[in-house]
């Protein structure tokens, strides 16, 4: 803590020195400044003065931005201003940086704070899929409004915790502290070159102290928009089985020789013509254009009295609002797996090329070219409060108090949106008709051009894939006047072709965040002399946080539309859910906008003419579709009602409390100086979440155990189920989704669940019923053989095989008895079908496929941070510095909810994710070295060696479960409203750990238990895959829970070099330059994966080995040059992509700005900056982790230290470059 009303003269002269704000009206401190290591990142001749002051005589490594190094360079914004400091790691949306990493902490492991108080935020990530943590999004606020930033990157004890990269903290001005009363107003004109459009930025402070200088007010002000254009590619690497991505030798050619690999003697498939050829593959590209405003207006206040010399107050107001508008269009082209539509006459071998080298296809044609057009209109709007008071009192000469009260408040709020998703109407049957030439056309084809236009994806050119298209219309159809969605047409690939697309989907998010904080500080300084300890520091602090959120999407298309039975949506009937699909077209969509641009994509795709649309396509309005929804009636979209999900919100609260005391020492005639300290924390976190089973919904599963188990279809000694009516089933009012009436009403026997024929088979009469002949029970075709009891129990299943004619209940032939699988369709799951409400009332049950219940969790933590610091002047130019500490970080308050889910999957396994209330805090045990050389004035030289070794990450870990059949239980409703599962108290409690069969282990999957024996719930199947072999045994769960486990460690070092070389003769006297350059190596410990092998450890995110920033200026005479250059080596980005079967890394990257400042006066500034001269993109690259590739798993390994594969893209942004012009004028 400082002393507040007592400086050194040696201090006041640093203080004076260090500061100088012309363009944010800042301080210049008359107090002394706590003892730091004070690296200041700017190219001016006093800043750089004012950062080896202030390092020479610091005690502590913290590294500090000046209002002046972020006003008039081109980092106006605070990420972007805080990237030019050593071991910080930017995360850029739309050219501008959001939120920061420090020395391998992610950005919710730092903790960012303005004027001592902890600021909130909203949620992070994506709309309608936000999360929740503790990141700051800095783009948020206005640098207008502070003084000064410092990183604290080395802890001390009386630093408040929260962090295990850095404290960042927000500094705004103190009046009292300026040299007068002033009046400052900025105003900007700002140009976007990419996307043509011109914005502003206008800012104003006013300073002015009363009553003699013991009352002091600062005002500031600002008004700014932002608009910005981002092109942006999307790699989506097939995360299917690789098995399914399998293409015949002869239809591949090799993209070296250009041969078919069945042709090339010394390809491994030579003279194999027909074996399967497994690859890596983009299972989709899309082309993406962001055309996006920001609006953020800002408002502080600042209030300094001095009651007499012992007593001071500050009191800090801040208020921040932005306004997001996003307006995104894209392109999307999804590649089926393998040669699923085309033809064994086609010309394959021309539309696969493989990389053999790599094992990646690089370009992929078919006959139904899927492609997707989307639009999104959305936005967020949120606000910040943030106030502080600060109280100090100087008790007597040595003993000082000072508390501080504090508030932070953020409330986020989605604004009016919609995602809309336009699919091509022609179908794959339609498409595999079209020859692939025109000889074999009909007599009728007319005039046009009829010839196949095969579309897909093409990398041959380039590492970024073309999306091709085609240029045929609507009017190529082989039978004019025809239904269009059952004619033919070369391909249904010409975005630009209105009659080619219809509607398919809408989706709108509903993103609610609510972030409070309150906090308590107590302080007091000592002020002693014993035994070399000059001053003591103690103290503690009360804090707490609670946050709320709650992120939503909702769906209109095919089957989900919302029920008429809703609470919520009672008021509206949405009938004919097919009907909305049909009826709203592309056209019905489509708006007189222009597409935005004329040069989409230029410099990202090949210019090779395969994309037709980047000029452009219709443009449509997504917000139409709620007034389609339905059938001649519409419906404004004020009284449209979506059925909320209460599921996804989550609260949770945290109270943390702290004790300090820290000892200041000096030794050896004060050539030894530090401090040793300790901080007692505890940590006390409640949470509610919503625990939730997920059904899978709709009308086209089978419960096969209940079939064969229950109702006995299998079992050949019942009479054939009798029902043989002429129309077949009845159902009400031929609604499928409800029981049929002349259902059999006793146990029978189906011979297509057991019989693998298209043809009749022979029956018998017996006791005027029908059975099965005992002929058919011979034949092969049997292939689902049980054997029953007299009681109608199953003693043993003598044959399960799988079908060859195709799924059951699929068989065509001749015979009276009617064949209709929908007659065994399990409804229990079912939203659309009607059941007693317990009334007598036949209603639907929205929540009939869903279980929900809200939970609670919580846990207290204690820990204990020790930190000591050691400076030690070797002589009067030269100090080194040594530094231990242990820091701790809360986890991520998503990890700390109850959350707890189980999703169904009626293929494969069924899913489940429990987070964890119980966590622990996350600690890192820190060494910090450095040495340093002051050469001269303005000269200085520096090294600085640094080692984290970070506990307790977050990790998570995945088991095999059964769970319980709760299909019985429907959500009810308590007293209070609050929705429950009868009979269960906890999610958690319907989990059954499996048993494995005598000889097998837990990955083979073939369980002790039964639905019979543990009333687990049973596998349930799709009519799509009911010709294989039955699974009539209990679903098998993934379950991925979360637990502190992982360990990482960073170190490094960090070289900086400052100079002015004012000893340069004449005009060359104003040069100057500042460089740093860090190295930092970091990695996780190895893991096992779900197949037992270990993988290859991986550094951690946002955390390059390589970055430096070289800023060279010119000052002198009122005019100001600079040219910053700043590099980041290849930095990981996500370690478990594409359902963790990748890795996505952000390749190495530059950025080159400008800047120059024209002084006319002393009342008038000029300025003129440039961002991104050399209009870099940002890429996106992926490595292979667990694919697997003709039975051996693909693991590049760390992308950092191997020279692997760089070339598969993931991704690659274009923002352009920025221009600003601005002045400034003090009064």
């Amino acid at each position: 803590m400082n002393d507040r009303f007592k400086l050194k003269a040696l201090s006041s002269a640093i203080i004076a020195a260090c500061i100088s704000t012309p363009s944010f009206a800042a301080e210049d401190e008359a107090k002394d400044k706590e003892q730091t290591e004070v690296i200041e990142v700017t190219g001016f001749r006093g800043s750089l003065i004012k950062s080896i002051n202030a390092k020479r005589f610091s005690d502590q490594v913290v590294d500090s931005i000046h209002a002046e190094d972020v006003g008039k360079s081109t980092d106006q914004n605070i990420a972007d201003a805080l990237s030019r400091i050593t071991g910080v790691t930017v995360t850029e949306t739309n050219g501008e940086g959001t939120r920061i990493a420090v020395r391998g902490a992610n950005s919710s492991l730092n903790q960012i704070s303005i004027n001592g108080v902890a600021l909130t935020s909203g949620g992070s990530g994506d709309a309608g899929e936000l999360s929740s943590d503790q990141s700051v999004d800095l783009s948020a606020f206005s640098s207008d409004i502070l003084s000064s930033i410092d990183v604290q990157k080395t802890a001390a004890a009386d630093q408040d915790e929260g962090s295990l990269g850095a404290n960042v903290v927000l500094r705004t001005v103190r009046p009292l502290n300026t040299r007068n009363n002033r009046k400052l107003l900025n105003g900007e004109v700002r140009y976007n070159q990419f996307n043509g459009n011109f914005n502003h930025r206008i800012s104003g402070s006013i300073t002015h102290k009363f009553l003699d200088e013991t009352l002091g007010v600062v005002f500031t002000a600002t008004d700014e928009t932002q608009s910005t254009r981002r092109d942006q590619y999307n790699s989506n690497w097939d995360d299917r089985n690789v098995a399914d991505n399998q293409i015949q030798a002869q239809y591949i050619r090799d993209s070296k020789t250009g041969e078919i690999l069945s042709e090339m003697a010394d390809s491994p498939f030579y003279q194999q013509p027909e074996t399967e050829v497994q690859f890596l593959k983009p299972g989709s590209v899309e082309y993406r254009l962001n055309m996006d405003e920001q609006k953020r207006q800002t408002l502080t206040t600042g209030i300094q009295y001095l009651l007499g010399d012992e007593t001071e107050f500050m009191l800090d107001l801040n208020y921040s609002k932005r306004e997001q508008d996003i307006d995104n269009n894209r392109i999307q082209n999804q590649v089926y797996p393998g040669t699923r539509f085309n033809l064994n006459t086609d010309k394959q071998d021309e539309w696969h090329v493989l990389d053999t080298e790599r094992n990646v296809l690089l370009k992929e044609f078919e006959r139904k070219g899927r492609n997707k057009i989307y639009r999104q209109t959305s936005g967020v709007e949120d606000t910040t409060k943030v106030a502080s008071l600060n109280i100090t009192h100087n008790i007597n000469d040595d003993l000082t108090a000072s508390v501080l009260f504090g508030y932070s408040n953020t409330e986020s709020q989605s604004k009016p949106n919609a995602n809309v998703f336009l699919n091509g109407i022609l179908q794959g049957n339609i498409v595999s008709n079209i020859p692939a030439d025109t000889s074999d056309l009909p007599e009728n084809h007319q005039d046009v051009i009829h010839e196949l236009q095969p579309i897909g994806i093409d990398c041959t050119l380039s590492n970024i894939c073309d999306i091709t298209t085609t240029d045929a219309l609507m009017d190529h159809v082989l039978r004019p006047g025809a239904n269009p969605a059952r004619d033919t047409a070369p391909n249904a690939g010409n975005v630009t072709d209105p009659s080619l697309y219809t509607f398919f989907n809408v989706s709108t998010n509903n993103d609610v965040t609510s972030d409070t904080a309150k906090s308590l500080f107590l302080d007091f300084d000592w002020l002693v002399d014993f035994a070399g300890v000059t001053k003591v520091e103690f103290g503690g602090k009360w804090s707490n946080r609670s946050k709320s959120l709650m992120s939503d999407r909702y769906s209109i298309g095919p089957g989900n539309v919302s029920d008429a039975e809703s609470d919520i949506d009672s008021d509206i009937d949405f009938d004919d859910r097919a009907g909305v699909q049909q009826r709203v077209t592309y056209l019905d969509l489509l708006t007189d906008e222009a597409f935005p641009v004329d040069d989409f994509m230029d410099g990202i795709v090949s210019d090779s003419n395969q994309t037709s649309f980047l000029g452009g396509w219709g443009m449509v309005d997504p917000l139409k579709v709620f007034d389609l929804m339905q059938s001649g009636n519409i419906i404004p979209r004020d009284q449209l009602r979506f059925r909320s999900s209460p599921t996804n919100s989550r609260d949770i609260e945290q109270t943390n409390t702290a004790f300090y005391t820290k000892f200041n020492f000096e030794y050896l005639d004060s050539a030894l100086t530090g401090n040793l300290g300790f901080r007692y924390i505890k940590t006390e976190t409640d949470s509610t979440a919503y625990q939730e089973l997920n059904y899978s919904g709709g009308r086209s599963s089978y419960d096969m155990y209940d079939l064969i188990y229950n109702k006995q279809l299998a079992n050949p000694n019942l009479p054939i189920c009798d029902y043989v009516l002429e129309d077949g089933l009845n159902y009400p009012d031929n609604d499928q989704n409800q029981f049929a009436s002349n259902l059999p009403t006793s146990p029978c026997f189906d011979y297509h669940m057991v019989l693998d024929t298209e043809e009749m088979p022979a029956v018998e009469a017996r006791g005027g019923q029908i059975y099965i002949h005992p002929d058919e029970l011979m034949q092969d075709y049997y292939k689902l053989q049980v054997a029953y009891d007299t009681n109608g129990n199953v003693t043993d299943i003598l044959r399960n095989d799988s079908f060859t004619t195709g799924a059951r209940f699929a068989q065509t032939g001749n015979g009276g008895l009617w064949r209709d699988g929908s007659a065994w369709y399990d409804h229990t799951t079912n939203v659309s079908t009607l059941f007693d409400d317990g009334s007598g009332n036949l209603v639907t049950d929205p929540n009939a496929a869903v279980r929900f219940k809200k939970g609670s969790g919580g846990a207290t933590h204690y820990n204990l941070l020790p930190s000591l610091t050691l400076n030690y002047a070797f002589s009067q130019d030269v100090i080194g510095r040594f530094g231990l500490s242990k820091t701790m970080a809360r986890p991520r308050f998503d990890d700390l909810r109850p959350r707890k889910t189980l999703q169904e999957q009626t293929s494969g396994n069924s899913q489940g994710a429990f987070f964890n209330p119980n966590l622990k805090p996350l600690t890192s045990n820190n060494l910090d070295l450095s040495l340093e050389w002051y050469f001269s004035d303005t000269g200085m030289a520096s090294v600085a060696f640094f080692y984290k070794d970070m506990k307790d990450f977050v990790q998570r870990t995945n088991q095999k479960y059964l769970a319980l059949d709760a299909r019985e239980y429907r959500n009810q409703k308590d007293e209070n409203g609050e929705f429950f599962i009868p009979n269960v108290n906890d999610i958690e409690d319907l989990l059954i750990a499996p048993t494995p069969k005598p000889g097998t282990t837990l990955a083979d999957e073939d369980w002790v238990e039964t639905p019979a024996t543990t009333g687990c719930l049973p596998v349930r199947t799709y009519v799509t895959v009911m010709g294989n072999a039955l699974d009539l045994g209990c679903q098998t769960f993934d379950l991925e829970t979360r637990i502190n486990g992982r360990g990482t460690t960073t170190k490094g070092f960090e070289l900086s070099y400052s100079q002015n070389f004012d000893f340069l003769p004449g005009v060359f006297s104003g040069l100057g330059a500042m460089v740093n350059y860090t190295f930092a190596d970091s990695e996780n410990e190895a893991e096992v994966n779900d197949a037992g092998e270990i993988q290859t450890p991986f550094p951690q995110p946002n955390t390059p080995r390589h970055s430096s920033n070289t800023t060279v200026f010119w000052e002198k005479d009122g005019i100001m040059l600079r040219l910053a250059h700043r590099y980041n080596s290849a930095q990981l980005v996500n370690e478990s992509a594409f359902d963790g079967l990748g890795a996505t890394w952000l390749d190495e990257s530059d950025r080159v700005d400008f800047s120059a400042t024209y002084r006319l006066n002393n009342k008038v500034t000029f300025t003129l900056q440039a961002t991104n001269l050399t209009d870099e993109d940002r890429t996106t690259f992926m490595t292979s982790r667990n694919w697997v590739i003709n039975g051996e798993r693909l693991d590049e390994g760390n992308a950092l230290t191997s020279n692997g594969d760089r070339s598969k893209i993931a991704q690659v942004i274009k923002t352009g470059r920025l221009f600003r012009m601005g002045v400034r004028v003090s009064f």
